[in-house]
Formats: structure tokens, C-alpha cells, sequence
């Protein structure tokens, strides 16, 4: 009987398979580069969170540009600050969020965004207060955190989020927010007249920024403020390991077949 040709039909698996190759290798490049840039976030969070609070004399004099638009590295996030100012209670906001890692609360609840005006000047921003359960979202089961006159915390300058594909619509009747975005917390209230100067600085611009406290927990615990360290998973290194482990097989399983294939003595019609 006649033999096929041992070479045939092995041109198209062979394109199939660098095409493939390609792609898996790309990936582990991809996830390298990755890891290098997680890397550098990671360090440069963590010297922020490391640096002594700018006092509250320099905010006014501090120029931020939004993370979105320049990076970390060149903007003023996490930077960490000292403020004094009032609470403005009564436009107290929710955030829906689950309890942040490491918290000693489990499940849902919020992030309470309070506005916050500053002392000697007629600026205003968000605060991040930080995290209550969802049973402590009504303000009138946590009295005793609702701090009243001036008060002086720390916290860190975050900027506003952006709106994604799957970021879920607010409910303003509720007080159920999902994104932290100033403009979009103020909502119906930015168009009353002369409201929006109050938010445009001197400093960092209330609409475009807000600011994650991390000290002092109030009386009673709640609002719980955010850690100064944020703590950011970093396994590039393993998703790296497992493109280019998976391009290593798929060398190992083609080499075995061409071998047994070139090898073989299959006659036509088999």
C-alpha cells in the first residue's frame, strides 16, 4: 500500500501553532510589563503613605492635575495632607461598597462623602469619611461620629472617578451613589447660582478632587477611615509565568506530534 507523504498536512498545523505561539508569549509579555508598572504604583503609594502631611497652610498653594489625566507619578495622588475645617453634615453622601479588606466589619455598607469646608477660606470639598455598615447608613445610628464645629484630619487627595461601562446609576432619592465623582455628588445643587465657586479652590478644586480620610476615627468608631495603605494585588509575575508555561507546552505537545507523525508509516486510506 502506498504511504502519505510524512510531510503532509503539517504546514497548516505549523502556522496554526506559531500563530498561537505568538499570541501566548505576547500575553506573558504583556503581564511583565504589567508587573513592572504595578510595581511602581505600588512604591510610589506607599512613599506617599509614608511622607509627613503636607500642613494645611500649603493647600491652597498646591497645583493638582487629575490622575486620569497625568498619571500617578505626576499627580497628587495619595498625597497626604492636614486640614482643619467643618463638616457639613446635612449634605452627608453614601456610597455603596462592600467592607474594605482588613476592616473589621463584613458586607455591605458605604463610604460616607461629607462636604468639608475649609478653615479661613471659602473653599469646600469632599471627605471620605470612611466606612459604615449598611444597618449605620441612616446618620441618626452613628450621632456620636457626626462631629460638629471645627475639627482637623488627615487624609489623602484622590481623584474623581470616571464614569466606566458597568458603573451602575446613582439613586439620588435613596442617597445610593456608586461613583466618586464630586460633580456627580453634587448633583441638582451645582446649578444653584454661585454654588460651584464655593467648590473651584484656592487649592486642588473641590469638583475635580476629593480626599480620603485616614485620621482621626471619630467617637464611636463610624465613620471607620481608610487605611493609609492601600493594599494592591501584584501577581503579574504568576499570570507572566503561566502564558509563557503554557507557550512552553504547546512547543512540547507540537514537537511530539511531528515527531510521531514524520515517524509513522499510516497508509492512505487509514
Amino acid at each position: 500500500m502506498q504511504q502519505r507523504p510524512r510531510g503532509r498536512g503539517l504546514v497548516a498545523l505549523t502556522i496554526a501553532t506559531l500563530a498561537a505561539l505568538a499570541v501566548l508569549v505576547s500575553l506573558g509579555n504583556w503581564q511583565w510589563q504589567r508587573k513592572a508598572w504595578k510595581e511602581e504604583l505600588i512604591a510610589t503609594m506607599d512613599a506617599r503613605a509614608s511622607a509627613e502631611p503636607l500642613p494645611s497652610e500649603r493647600w491652597a498653594s498646591l497645583t493638582c492635575r487629575s490622575a486620569n489625566e497625568v498619571g500617578l507619578a505626576e499627580s497628587c495622588e495619595f498625597t497626604t495632607v492636614r486640614l482643619v475645617g467643618r463638616f457639613d453634615h446635612a449634605g452627608e453622601r453614601h456610597l455603596f461598597t462592600n467592607a474594605p479588606q482588613g476592616s473589621s466589619h463584613e458586607g455591605p455598607g458605604y463610604w460616607v462623602f461629607t462636604p468639608f469646608d475649609l478653615a479661613g477660606t471659602d473653599a469646600r470639598i469632599y471627605v471620605n469619611r470612611g466606612f459604615v455598615p449598611e444597618a449605620n447608613k441612616d446618620p441618626q445610628t452613628r450621632l456620636e461620629g457626626q462631629l460638629s464645629g471645627e475639627v482637623e484630619i488627615i487624609g489623602q487627595i484622590r481623584s474623581a472617578e470616571q464614569r466606566g461601562t458597568f458603573t451602575a446609576d446613582s439613586n439620588p432619592e435613596a442617597n445610593v451613589w456608586f461613583l466618586r465623582d464630586p460633580r456627580e455628588l453634587l448633583g441638582a445643587s451645582a446649578a444653584a447660582p454661585g454654588e460651584l465657586e464655593h467648590w473651584r479652590g484656592p487649592g486642588p478644586s473641590g469638583l475635580e478632587f476629593y480626599l480620603d480620610q485616614i485620621s482621626p476615627t471619630p467617637p464611636g468608631g463610624l465613620p471607620t477611615p481608610r487605611p493609609s495603605r492601600i493594599v494592591l494585588p501584584n501577581r503579574h509575575l504568576e499570570y507572566a509565568l503561566t502564558w509563557w508555561g503554557l507557550a512552553v507546552t504547546l512547543m512540547g505537545v507540537y514537537a511530539a506530534f511531528v515527531i510521531g507523525r514524520l515517524r509513522s508509516r499510516e497508509p492512505i486510506g487509514a
